[in-house]
């Protein structure tokens, strides 16, 4: 049987990269991998505070390191008024929903 002349195919430079592992680049966010409880709060145009609400807030890493998934809930809206609503003790919350949630800013309890 003669032997081919044909080379073998080439892997695509992306694929090569993605084969090698993740890169430095891709776990500068490993600080947030884990389960968080967040206290977050929306502001007014003026600085006062418009609402607050407690939420939970997942990520994991994913496909050995090369991205995070998030699962951000937020559980409670209204005004809070003790940081004990994230530990168990009692609801702390009174108001309604907003209509426009959005321009949040969270941080780790």
């Amino acid at each position: 049987m003669p032997e081919s002349s044909a080379s073998p195919p080439q892997v695509p430079p992306d694929v090569a990269r993605y084969l090698k592992g993740a890169t430095p680049e891709t776990r500068q966010f490993d600080f947030l991998i884990g389960d968080w409880d967040v206290a977050a709060t929306r502001f007014k145009e003026d600085g006062s505070i418009l609402f607050q609400y407690a939420a939970t807030w997942s990520a994991q890493s994913l496909n050995e390191g090369r991205m995070i998934i998030d699962d951000f809930k937020a559980l409670h809206w209204g005004a809070l008024r003790s940081p004990k609503l994230l530990h168990g003790g009692g609801n702390g919350v009174e108001g309604a929903a907003p209509e426009n949630p959005g321009g949040e800013s969270g941080s780790r309890a």
